[in-house]
């Protein structure tokens, strides 16, 4: 007795079946442009995480070494002052030997950075009491494409040194440098 093998006459192939030949196509046209955008925006944001991570030890180390400029004359008399001066001229030798930017702060060969940071904060804060929450907001850009509403709010512990710089970095896929805002504190203790 012989055994009926179904299917066996008529094989369907969706390869070599011309109806929806088109569609076929179009799908996989679809799938290739959202596999390609969604890679364009995680290598994006891989990018601008490394950024982050390269930026914000190096903008702590500025921060902390601006921090260390007090008077002396002052600190003797028992007053804690910050030498402004001394300060903001230390920090911006540590922020610019680390990240690797010319004199002028223009980014050399090697730096991940596509412009010249912009410092927008750079101040002492003091309180009468301790531990208060700092609260600062800043706008950048108004009423344009790049506008960026950034709020910092940090516990300090004592009279700190906050610092709140831009970085611009590229992106692929678009023309414009993104900015990348990020702030520092440091405290200035003496025991």
């Amino acid at each position: 007795m012989k055994r009926k093998r179904y299917g066996t006459g008529r094989r369907i192939s969706i390869w070599r079946n011309e109806r929806g030949g088109v569609a076929i196509l179009l799908l996989a046209l679809l799938a290739i442009l959202s596999l390609t955008a969604i890679w364009l925006a995680s290598f994006n944001w891989s990018k601008q995480t490394l950024s982050v991570n390269k930026a914000k030890p190096i903008l702590d180390l500025a921060t902390r070494a601006a921090s260390l400029d007090v008077n002396p004359d002052a600190l003797a008399e028992g007053r804690l002052e910050w030498d402004e001066e001394a300060g903001q001229r230390h920090f911006t030798e540590y922020l610019y030997r680390n990240l690797r930017l010319d004199d002028l702060g223009d980014p050399l060969p090697g730096s991940f950075l596509a412009r010249r940071p912009a410092v927008h904060t750079l101040e002492f804060v003091t309180a009468l009491t301790y531990p208060v929450t700092l609260h600062r907001s800043l706008v950048l850009y108004e009423a344009s494409l790049d506008e960026t509403v950034r709020t910092v709010d940090v516990t300090i512990y004592g009279p700190s040194v906050v610092a709140i710089v831009e970085f611009r970095i590229s992106a692929i896929g678009s023309t414009r440098l993104e900015p990348l805002i990020l702030s520092s504190v440091s405290s200035i203790r003496f025991r």
